[in-house]
């Protein structure tokens, strides 16, 4: 009895064409990001409150505006408008505000999650005020932490901190923790990291004062503490009125603003020594400046208290 081959030889190519096609799908499944590698950079951060107009400002000069949920990249410029407001939550939950008027380079954000000491991040406010709370990033690598100025470099030490910059002056005030501070100079460069040496130290434990620096003069000072000058983003800037006038935001939307309240007595001390009372060391004094809003919470602003809490 004679059988015909054909559809057994039609059965092997079927055969192999399906591990083909099986060993490809597997190839891709194993390599998922293969196709996409070098077509767009991952995103170091997120909007999570927006007031106003903000910008993100790439490298090559192309503009896009900034809602909620968009993400932020190494390489951007993040820049506001008058009356403008723009919080952001990096890779590593540290956290940023933006105030109005303001513009921040994001030169650098590598966080190293297996390895957190591994990480480094740069930030250049040119221009404008700036808070800064430290995530899982700084707090393992302080030393690799850097925000710049026009005229100074800023390191930390797991802080909560505020600046202010123009073309030649910097005024630096600290809500927790502690930042050093430095002139920029041919020893202390703008592309490094970490606090520069013979910097000087400014921490909550201080009390009410903050540092100034003038860049005609380059030495800085500390002075008493002056919130009007580390809410305000340009000299003439009226935060609220203006804006809220011609109709850019809504009065309830330019109600984000900072208030202070100096303290008005000393913690109080430790009893005198006692057998039955153990001595604890007095706790740092509170920060003599909050930010807080009127009007009820926005979502995504976590940085900012109720007028009353304040």
């Amino acid at each position: 009895m004679n059988i015909d081959p054909k559809p057994d030889r039609t059965y092997r190519r079927l055969l192999r064409a399906m591990i083909y096609w099986l060993g490809v799908i597997s190839l891709f499944m194993l390599n998922p990001v293969t196709a996409g590698q070098g077509e767009a950079p991952s995103g170091v951060g997120q909007v999570t409150l927006v007031i106003g107009q903000a910008q993100a400002i790439a490298a090559d000069g192309k503009e896009r505006s900034l809602g909620r949920s968009d993400w932020v990249y190494a390489g951007e410029t993040i820049q506001t408008q008058a009356g403008g407001h723009v919080h952001l939550r990096f890779i590593d939950d540290g956290t940023l505000s933006l105030r109005p008027n303001s513009r921040l380079l994001i030169e650098l954000y590598h966080y190293d999650q297996q390895q957190p000491k591994n990480s480094a991040i740069r930030l250049s406010l040119q221009v404008g005020v700036v808070r800064s709370i430290s995530g899982k990033a700084t707090e393992a690598a302080h030393e690799r932490f850097r925000l710049n100025t026009p005229i100074t470099a800023i390191g930390v030490l797991g802080t909560d901190f505020v600046v202010r910059a123009e073309a030649e002056k910097m005024w630096a005030g600290v809500y927790s923790g502690a930042i050093a501070i430095a002139p920029l100079t041919e020893h202390c460069m703008a592309d490094g990291l970490g606090a520069c040496a013979g910097a000087t130290h400014l921490s909550e434990t201080m009390g009410s004062v903050m540092l100034e620096l003038n860049g005609r003069r380059a030495k800085e000072k500390i002075v008493p503490l002056d919130p009007a000058i580390l809410s305000k983003s340009r000299d003439n800037e009226a935060p609220g009125r203006a804006d809220a006038a011609s109709g850019r935001i809504t009065v309830e939307e330019m109600k984000v603003v900072e208030v202070s309240e100096r303290l008005q007595e000393s913690p109080p001390q430790t009893p005198p020594d006692s057998p039955s009372v153990p001595i604890v060391e007095p706790l740092p004094s509170p920060s003599p400046f909050a930010w807080g809003r009127w009007g009820s919470q926005r979502p995504g602003d976590d940085m900012t208290q109720t007028i009353a809490e304040a």
